[in-house]
């Protein structure tokens, strides 16, 4: 008997976050593959995966002073992580002791409130990435990435 196994087709997807407050596992609300999402079927069907670049900003519908984006899982994926251009003073947060784990860069904006008590991992493994902290401070950065830069 032959058995015949191939990988099964993986490709990175951009994540918007919009709709303001809320949760990271909140993907069917928050997590959208568009900026301006219209149906349910604009929305992913996940939380984004250590391929896959995030993005918060205007669209993000944070129009009230101090909206919340907590991280509440255990863990959390993502690439690339970019909050440009976001309004209202986002603050960026998370409940209990999550890893954060980033592949590719971080850029934050001096708009917004990082407010993460717990490390980030960065996890890159290829050369070119950069993180912009625009005046933040990020707790105990960790780097494990193996080629990472």
């Amino acid at each position: 008997m032959t058995t015949i196994l191939w990988p099964e087709a993986t490709t990175a997807a951009n994540y918007y976050w919009v709709n303001g407050t809320g949760n990271w596992s909140e993907y069917a609300t928050h997590w959208a593959i568009v900026t301006t999402p219209t149906s349910a079927s604009d929305y992913h069907v996940q939380v984004p995966t250590s391929m896959d670049d995030v993005f918060f900003g205007s669209y993000s519908g944070f129009s009230v002073g101090n909206n919340t984006v907590t991280i509440d899982q255990t863990i959390v994926f993502c690439k690339d992580m970019t909050w440009t251009g976001v309004t209202g003073n986002p603050v960026f947060t998370n409940t209990g002791s999550p890893s954060l784990r980033i592949y590719g860069s971080l850029t934050l904006d001096a708009g917004m409130t990082y407010a993460i008590t717990s490390s980030i991992f960065f996890n890159a493994t290829s050369t070119g990435k950069t993180i912009t902290c625009a005046g933040m401070v990020i707790n105990g950065p960790v780097f494990e990435g193996i080629g990472g830069e």
